[in-house]
């Protein structure tokens, strides 16, 4: 499901250490590659990082999995549009 506990714990790390949130979303995305939660955290770090290529190409993924939820297609859509976010 989406958003779950697992999501808010990787929303305080990436707060709080974007770039091993980032090596936490690849571990986990290795295994479960279809997690659209995963594809969505690893866009919002990417995007935290700096890395804007990166994080369109992860919340492209997160959307496609799961066009219908507000929070990929949001991140997707403005990031697609050059949009910057805010992330809090």
């Amino acid at each position: 499901s989406f958003p779950t506990r697992r999501s808010s714990d990787l929303s305080l790390l990436m707060k709080e250490d974007p770039k091993r949130c980032l090596e936490i979303t690849k571990i986990g995305l290795s295994d479960h590659p279809e997690s659209a939660q995963l594809w969505y955290s690893q866009a919002l770090c990417h995007y935290k990082l700096g890395n804007k290529p990166e994080a369109l190409n992860s919340s492209k993924k997160a959307y496609e999995l799961v066009p219908d939820n507000p929070f990929t297609s949001s991140v997707y859509k403005g990031l697609s549009e050059g949009k910057e976010l805010t992330i809090e």
